[in-house]
């Protein structure tokens, strides 16, 4: 009995340790970078960042559980460093995304899609199913140019600042 205990107890210290969990839903929120630079994206709703300013390398993706019942703003900076965003001005994606759907999203420096997964079984690269996501009628997106020394840009960056 003792050995089961001690079982259980190392696997709930794993997955609190971990952070994850056996039966993990999938995010919500997917976008890949397929840009040929790091990106900046800040996701809001009601206003307010809800992710601070995350650095999104070239080829690589940014995943997140999002509350999609509500309205979201994506804000994509095009800046090769977080230092770079605030010395000098820089293109910026502006994204309005309707509530009630998944956003598995793709981005190459001039346009933003939603990704369409496997022509089999609608999946994307990392598994996810498309069978709810988003299409380019769920979405609108504005570039503008944003101008360095942006306090915006500043409080989302400080939101998630590393210690």
């Amino acid at each position: 009995m003792k050995c089961h205990a001690l079982t259980v107890k190392l696997f709930l210290s794993l997955v609190a340790t971990t952070g994850c969990c056996l039966f993990a839903d999938e995010p919500t929120f997917s976008l890949k970078n397929k840009s040929t630079e790091t990106i900046h994206l800040d996701i809001k709703q009601n206003n307010t960042s809800i992710t601070g300013l995350k650095s999104i390398a070239k080829d690589s993706d940014f995943e997140f559980s999002l509350d999609t019942s509500k309205p979201t703003l994506l804000e994509i900076h095009v800046c090769p460093n977080i230092g770079q965003c605030f010395l000098n001005d820089h293109d910026t994606f502006f994204a309005t995304i309707n509530a009630g759907k998944t956003m598995y999203l793709k981005f190459d420096g001039k346009m933003l899609v939603p990704q369409k997964g496997s022509a089999k079984g609608g999946k994307t690269t990392k598994g996810h199913s498309t069978k709810n996501n988003v299409t380019k009628n769920d979405f609108s997106v504005t570039k503008g140019m944003t101008k360095s020394g942006n306090a915006d840009i500043r409080r989302a960056f400080q939101k998630n600042k590393p210690q």
